[in-house]
């Protein structure tokens, strides 16, 4: 953070797109496709400034009252009607494992959009347009095409950061952290200047601008989200039958292993379809999976479903094969 001064300007937060450690040749690769990002945005500039004018000026046409933490055409993609749902803290093995319930309700078991007791019908208004755009290109991806045009990848790319930033795991992450910043700052302000920081500032202004309450007033880090999608290299990858994917509440997993690295971002698009969304780590052409590379993804979505909301959707039919995944992966993590 850093203070402009004159005239008791706000502080602003600068993001820095560098990540800490990373390899100096990915760091440098990294950076060349985020240029070459940036003149592909460039030349689609008037859709994308028609598109964003569209999603931030939609209105809702009354206050919503239930709210949906993950978006009904993705579920669909597993299901048409219904999915089973599954809570990684219960007994794979119990009765009444996995609930099966229509999409609707699966979609609408948990609040995405309500941000610090906020109205988020604005918020649910702007996530319509971009479901309602993305929807037929997700279902392209299923059946194993790619977005048609870098237009198309844009769209994807938004609606990806819309639901990234917005993941509850997410967006207490950057408010305890936004809060533990500024009070730094202004005890370092009093302590080494002798500012009275409450009487130049409105802290609770400033926190509320750096938290996830005021996350469309930073157009920057939707941006750089946006850009963190839109230049990676995209690869659908198909699962083998014999090894169905589940959708995580929150969808957006890193995780390292043979398939990837860390750094790569990884989506579940349907029971038998990912996308890899890497910096230049993987070949153009993935060859068929191994059983070991599938059992990690499995893993990994487990593993991420434990650390994030703690829920799974499945296809009813899979129900039973996650369960024992699920007890597998708990008894190998007791061993």
């Amino acid at each position: 953070m850093t203070e402009d001064g004159a005239g008791g300007e706000p502080l602003r937060m600068e993001i820095e797109l560098s990540i800490p450690g990373m390899d100096p040749k990915v760091n440098s690769a990294m950076r060349e496709r985020i240029a070459d990002g940036l003149r592909r945005m460039e030349k689609i500039h008037d859709r994308i400034e028609e598109f964003v004018e569209q999603s931030t000026s939609a209105q809702p046409d009354k206050q919503t009252k239930k709210q949906h933490f993950i978006s009904q055409f993705w579920l669909r993609l597993f299901h048409p009607k219904r999915v089973a749902v599954l809570d990684i803290a219960a007994d794979p093995f119990a009765e009444g494992f996995g609930p099966v319930m229509s999409v609707k309700d699966a979609a609408a078991r948990r609040c995405l959009f309500t941000l610090k007791g906020e109205d988020s019908s604005p918020h649910e208004a702007m996530m319509g347009v971009l479901e309602s755009s993305a929807a037929p290109i997700f279902e392209m991806m299923a059946a194993g095409q790619p977005p048609s045009d870098d237009f198309e990848r844009f769209v994807v790319s938004a609606y990806l950061a819309f639901v990234f930033l917005h993941a509850p795991a997410t967006m207490r992450f950057s408010d305890e952290q936004a809060e533990e910043l500024i009070a730094k700052l202004a005890r370092e302000l009093a302590d080494e200047h002798d500012i009275d920081l409450g009487a130049r500032y409105d802290l609770d202004a400033l926190k509320q601008r750096y938290t996830f309450s005021a996350l469309f007033e930073r157009n920057s880090l939707i941006s750089k989200a946006v850009l963190l999608f839109f230049c990676r290299s995209w690869h659908l990858i198909q699962m083998p039958e014999s090894w169905p994917l589940a959708l995580p509440m929150f969808p957006i997993i890193n995780w390292g292993q043979p398939l990837q690295t860390a750094r790569d971002m990884s989506i579940v698009i349907n029971p038998n379809r990912l996308l890899i969304m890497s910096w230049p780590t993987l070949p153009d052409q993935m060859e068929e999976l191994t059983d070991g590379q599938c059992i990690a993804i499995c893993n990994a979505l487990i593993g991420h479903a434990e650390a994030a909301d703690g829920k799974l959707i499945t296809r009813p039919e899979h129900r039973d094969h996650w369960a024992r995944g699920i007890k597998g992966h708990q008894e190998a993590a007791n061993n």
